[in-house]
């Protein structure tokens, strides 16, 4: 294990130099929120132009943006709440388009999603082969096609509404452009929704963002909620009711802040394909993030899930090296039905000869009873 580590992060290191070769090592002016802004730059040659004119070219009031992600460690490859993740395939883990349309009183926005992650993303908690929950959406070697939002929003007051199918709101981001880590502990996989279908109100009261809806389920999709019963062949179906959603954030301070998402009615017992519904449950998750000074910042998670008895807690953080390179840390120790803990070291390193290319390595070690496993894992993420 000793020299598996050295020879990993031996990779790691040569692929930062690797990469950022013609770059001075210059400190960054600004470390604010690592995985919010690590893939802008605005220094970087034009590699990238030829698809971000590309997405420019659209009519007055349409906007476009994708994303793609190649390497290993995709959700089609994790094993569940035990954040166990098998290394040993690469190839497209997300490969995605957003459109955008905007009116004075009424938005629109649809995402498209290919790979290796976009079986999670598809309503398979749905009652019915409708929308993406069917075989045309899947191909071979665990890839497929989701069509995770489809939705419209529009101000009533201060109040803004979004109506239609949406990603349940992430602490750590949902797509490859939004994270750190290239993979996903056991919580990010198990233990909070993927998407959502129905109504959500957003409101600011004073200094905190309150949101409160209502879906039809979990990981469902213009559609009501059913999972895996318990007969013989498992074709039975278990249908679910209605989800109440509801959340906050706030800043406690200049460098403090405090987010809160809650979920309670009918919800999927590991996220995983075809899982029980476990009805009049009850879920939530809590995230401390706290700023050090202008290059760390230290997030603590607490997340817990009724049912499938769950509870998970994660603490990780980021550092910026430099404007091109940014260190991450992170632990989580899963408890209740399923048991495992992860640790990961990995880094964000930017592309200083294409624009928002980052190559995201990890060395990630993983402990479920007495079994271990240690792994390395890297993709790239070009976003434009």
């Amino acid at each position: 294990m000793k020299s598996f580590f050295l020879k990993s992060s031996f990779i790691i290191l040569t692929t930062a130099f690797a990469v950022n070769a013609s770059e001075p090592n210059q400190a960054a002016n600004d470390a604010e929120s690592v995985q919010d802004s690590r893939f802008t730059n605005d220094e970087a040659m034009s590699g990238g132009n030829i698809f971000s004119k590309l997405m420019e070219r659209t009519p007055a009031g349409f906007s476009l943006n994708s994303w793609m992600s190649i390497g290993n460690g995709a959700l089609a490859d994790a094993s569940g709440a035990n954040g166990v993740t098998d290394d040993g395939t690469v190839g497209v883990n997300q490969l995605g388009l957003s459109m955008n349309k905007t009116g004075e009183k009424v938005s629109y926005h649809m995402d498209v999603l290919y790979g290796r992650d976009a079986g999670y993303f598809q309503g398979h908690h749905n009652d019915g082969n409708n929308w993406d929950n069917s075989a045309g959406f899947d191909s071979g070697d665990k890839y497929g096609v989701a069509l995770p939002q489809f939705y419209m929003t529009t101000n009533y007051g201060d109040t803004t509404l979004k109506l239609g199918h949406f990603l349940a709101d992430s602490h750590t981001g949902h797509y490859s452009s939004d994270r750190f880590f290239a993979t996903r502990t056991g919580a990010e996989v198990s233990l909070s929704p993927y998407t959502l279908n129905g109504v959500v109100a957003h409101r600011t009261i004073g200094e905190v963002d309150y949101h409160i809806g209502w879906s039809s389920g979990i990981n469902v999709a213009f559609n009501t909620m059913a999972g895996s019963g318990t007969g013989t062949n498992n074709d039975n179906r278990t249908v679910g009711g209605d989800t109440l959603i509801f959340g906050a954030k706030t800043d406690i301070s200049d460098k403090t802040s405090l987010r809160y998402n809650g979920y309670r009615g009918s919800l999927s017992g590991f996220n995983a394909f075809n899982n029980t519904v476990i009805n009049d449950a009850y879920s939530h998750d809590l995230t401390l993030s706290h700023e050090m000074n202008d290059k760390l910042t230290l997030n603590f998670y607490y997340g817990t899930k009724t049912g499938a008895d769950l509870h998970a807690f994660r603490q990780s953080a980021f550092y910026q090296l430099n404007d091109r390179i940014a260190i991450g840390q992170r632990y989580e120790d899963v408890r209740g039905g399923v048991t495992g803990s992860t640790h990961t070291v990995g880094m964000n390193i930017k592309s200083s000869k294409f624009d928002n290319l980052t190559l995201r390595p990890e060395i990630r070690y993983s402990k479920v009873g007495s079994a271990d496993t240690t792994s390395f894992f890297m993709d790239a993420v070009l976003t434009y």
